[in-house]
């Protein structure tokens, strides 16, 4: 999904997953469809503690007009990772459990009466 073209030549900004589904009541009776916008980042990445609200708030959300975000962490941390890759020593400014807890807190106060955003670390260590 192009969320925003800086230029006619450009591919523009995209969000990482849209996904759109058909809504029903309680009778089975279609009442329109609802979206999530889900952002994903690795561990590493230097944004990762900054762009729940910077990227899938302000700019993803906001420019399509979704209410509902979901910020999904990769957490890949593991004494097998390659010690030459450089993202390892980035990966390691915090622990998951320290990661998880900042990122759950930015949820609830980015969330509001007409937002609900979510945020998840999924543990890809294996």
């Amino acid at each position: 999904v192009v969320i925003r073209r800086t230029a006619p030549s450009t591919k523009g900004q995209r969000v990482d997953l849209r996904i759109t589904s058909s809504t029903v009541d309680e009778r089975g009776t279609s009442t329109g469809t609802a979206s999530v916008i889900i952002e994903v980042k690795g561990c590493w990445n230097e944004g990762v503690d900054e762009s729940m609200d910077t990227q899938l708030v302000r700019r993803y959300m906001a420019e399509s007009q979704c209410q509902h975000g979901v910020y999904l962490v990769g957490w890949f941390n593991s004494e097998k990772w390659d010690e030459s890759d450089h993202r390892k020593g980035r990966a390691g400014r915090k622990t998951r459990d320290a990661l998880q807890k900042n990122l759950m807190v930015q949820a609830v106060h980015l969330s509001d009466s007409t937002r609900v955003i979510r945020s998840c670390v999924f543990d890809c260590s294996w």
